[in-house]
């Protein structure tokens, strides 16, 4: 019976010294969770994993309708005939929304190139109505790279109105085709920013 008491006696002991310690600690902060590690900057990626990203994206861009032409260190890209305007709208459609998140990838690949947004219109309005709905075309472009997370000093924008056409505005395809963006990827010039 004694041993039975001087246990119990020990055992509240220990639990009395406990009690006492925790409220002599300082209280434990919970601390949320670090957070998870951002991907490699592709600056940082070795030469061929950056010509597989690229290639990944320029075959999207291709499978989407997308014409790819390379001159030199230039990545021009003529958008898909599912992603143009509608007449005398600059309203981004969900197709051309999914050419320009590739082409947002294509921009992330690249961190040192800038692009430059050609805007373009049919034949039908007046030039000063064709050249700002052109101008308009490639900022709304611009606006959603930006919203994509592409610094807005790597984007430059360029209206056209009518003058360079794709298509003869004889017909109505033709005028649809006409209605468009095209974006040129490449290295800066003197006096432009890239990142």
């Amino acid at each position: 019976m004694r041993k039975k008491i001087a246990f119990y006696g020990t055992v509240f002991f220990l639990l009395s010294l406990l009690v006492s310690c925790k409220s002599v600690l300082p209280e434990e902060k919970l601390t949320p969770a670090p957070p998870p590690p951002k991907p490699m900057a592709s600056m940082n990626l070795p030469n061929h994993i950056k010509k597989q990203e690229e290639y990944k994206y320029i075959t999207e861009l291709a499978h989407q309708g997308a014409i790819i032409q390379r001159e030199n260190n230039h990545l021009h890209i003529i958008m898909p005939d599912t992603s143009l305007f509608k007449t005398n709208s600059f309203t981004l459609n969900d197709a051309l929304m999914k050419t320009l998140d590739d082409v947002a990838a294509l921009m992330r690949v690249h961190l040192y190139k800038i692009a430059v947004i050609d805007g373009h219109t049919d034949e039908r309005g007046s030039l000063k109505v064709n050249q700002a709905l052109s101008e308009r075309r490639s900022h709304a472009v611009i606006a959603y790279l930006e919203a994509q997370g592409i610094p807005g000093n790597r984007l430059y924008a360029m209206g056209h109105g009518e003058t360079m056409p794709r298509a003869s505005n004889k017909s109505a395809s033709g005028q649809a085709m006409n209605r468009r963006v095209e974006i040129t990827i490449r290295e800066p010039k003197h006096g432009e920013q890239s990142y």
